[in-house]
């Protein structure tokens, strides 16, 4: 009994002495920073008050605090918050030490950056640990972010990426252990994707410092999008240097559309990411749903200036892509970018009455958010490729369509391009060389051509039909969305121009008008 007695007497002598060490701010900020140095090797500094509340739990609160980063960052705090609240557990604070369950942080901003040498903000952190063998839990209860700043990226350069939190909640924060994550916020500052929420097991291993983010969904909308998209898998993160992610086993779910995706990030000092996309069968019009809205040209935007300012490797493989009104199979597109430049290694598919080729390098043009780069379509098939693009006229022939960047965005041209086809024949031109009063009927030994796309219409700067003796150029001519015609045209026969007419209707119903006006000066 009397054992007891003394043992009860000794746990009331360190209770009052805790009462008095916590009326005692300076006291109680040396204790968490003794248990900061002892359990991370960093200094922490508590600027702010420091505030108890000894119900329904003993939680301290304390304001502007800042954990110190590695001394190769010039200073760069690792870790700073407006407000900090722990769950403090009394018994171990009795004989000294301070144990904590439920931490909340508001405010906060992390910095996992790294210098030019390789030294990062976690390094020094992650070497203590292993070194002196700890293992086992730094936070026993939940941890809470709200408000949070995210940076990872090489210090000094454009690889810092920013990341704006709304919410971050760990069951804990340990190495050697799994906990459950909860992240919801903005990716990226401008956000590039929004309403981000995120569910896993993270794992942090003290000896690597290579965490594991285990069964991830996330799902979040592009920035301005109306439709949601959802992303599962595994996310590898090295923190040692330089910084590395890694998604393994990727599903990309946007509307109805799924792709597999694995892919990898390295921030070098020119960052670097790959990524391989697989689908069976992709819509590009329904996969744009998944980005457009209100804000969809601004999201473009910022992703045509986020991926000029990497260097990456991009590896695409579909069975099938509905590109339009175009069915491609077979698609394949393989793309390296360094240093600003981005070379076209293989790029092409096979469509309706031919193939599709892309030649050259890519160029991204930042303000008008337009992937651009030359195109060729080997046409065997005539008719297959017009009904395809939605022109159901009655053709044969084989050639050659070329299209590139207008290089003249002031005037609201997309692409121009040339065609020439060779030894076919093309059902609708026997009406029009009957109004020529030619004698042909609808075969044509080249028909070539130049022309400027435009949002819903095709102008042609030159177009001419060849067919024996006989020549018919086109004047003005254009083609719009809908079919409908316009321009002239006329005849010619051994270089004598004899008639002309006037182009109106569509391709299925034309209409042709006698004007001996427009006949050119020859």
């Amino acid at each position: 009994m009397s054992i007891l007695v003394a043992g009860l007497a000794i746990m009331l002598v360190g209770f009052v002495a805790s009462l008095d060490m916590l009326a005692d701010q300076d006291r109680l900020k040396q204790l968490l920073s003794a248990h900061a140095e002892n359990q991370l090797g960093r200094q922490l500094q508590i600027d702010g008050d420091v505030s108890l509340h000894f119900f329904p739990r003993l939680r301290i609160q304390a304001g502007d605090v800042r954990l110190s980063g590695s001394r190769a960052l010039d200073g760069l705090d690792l870790l700073s918050s407006d407000r900090i609240s722990a769950e403090i557990r009394l018994l171990p604070l009795i004989v000294g030490r301070v144990e904590t369950g439920e931490v909340a942080l508001q405010g906060a901003s992390l910095n996992l950056l790294f210098d030019d040498n390789g030294e990062h903000n976690f390094s020094g952190l992650l070497r203590r640990r292993e070194r002196q063998g700890a293992r086992g839990l730094l936070v026993n209860g939940p941890l809470r972010l709200e408000d949070l700043s995210l940076q990872i990226g090489t210090v000094g350069t454009e690889s810092v990426q920013r990341l704006s939190v709304e919410r971050m909640e760990l069951d804990g924060l340990a190495f050697d252990r799994a906990l459950r994550l909860v992240f919801e916020g903005d990716i990226g500052i401008p956000a590039m994707v929004e309403d981000v929420t995120v569910n896993g097991v993270l794992f942090f291993p003290a000896a690597t410092g290579k965490f594991r983010l285990a069964d991830m969904v996330l799902v979040g909308r592009a920035a301005g999008a109306e439709q949601p998209f959802r992303l599962s898998g595994a996310l590898d993160f090295s923190a040692h240097p330089p910084l590395q992610m890694q998604l393994v086993d990727g599903q990309l779910e946007i509307v109805d559309q799924r792709l597999q995706i694995e892919g990898s990030y390295e921030a070098r000092e020119r960052p670097y990411f790959s990524l391989d996309l697989r689908a069976q069968a992709l819509d590009a019009a329904r996969l744009a749903q998944g980005v457009a809205g209100s804000g969809g040209e601004d999201w473009l935007a910022a992703l045509a200036g986020w991926t000029a300012a990497h260097d990456y490797d991009l590896d695409v493989q579909l069975d099938r892509l509905d590109l339009g009104s175009w069915p491609l199979a077979d698609a394949l597109i393989r793309v390296s970018a360094a240093d600003d430049l981005a070379s076209i290694e293989q790029a092409g598919a096979s469509l309706p009455g031919g193939t599709i080729e892309v030649l050259g390098d890519l160029a991204v043009d930042r303000q008008t958010s337009l992937l651009s780069a030359r195109v060729r379509i080997e046409i065997d098939q005539l008719e297959s490729m017009l009904v395809a693009i939605g022109l159901p006229l009655r053709a044969e022939g084989v050639g050659q369509l070329l299209i590139e960047p207008s290089g003249d965005a002031q005037s609201g041209a997309l692409a121009r391009g040339s065609l020439r086809f060779f030894d076919g024949r093309i059902e609708e031109l026997a009406g029009l060389r009957a109004a020529l009063g030619s004698v042909a009927e609808a075969g044509f030994e080249v028909l070539e051509g130049r022309f400027v796309v435009y949002p819903g219409r095709v102008e042609f700067a030159e177009f001419r039909i060849l067919e024996g003796a006989e020549e018919m150029e086109f004047d003005r001519f254009s083609l719009d969305a809908s079919g409908g015609l316009s321009g002239s045209a006329w005849l010619s026969r051994t270089g004598n121009v004899e008639e002309a007419v006037a182009l109106g209707g569509t391709l299925a119903r034309p209409r042709y008008t006698s004007a001996d006006g427009l006949l050119p000066n020859r």
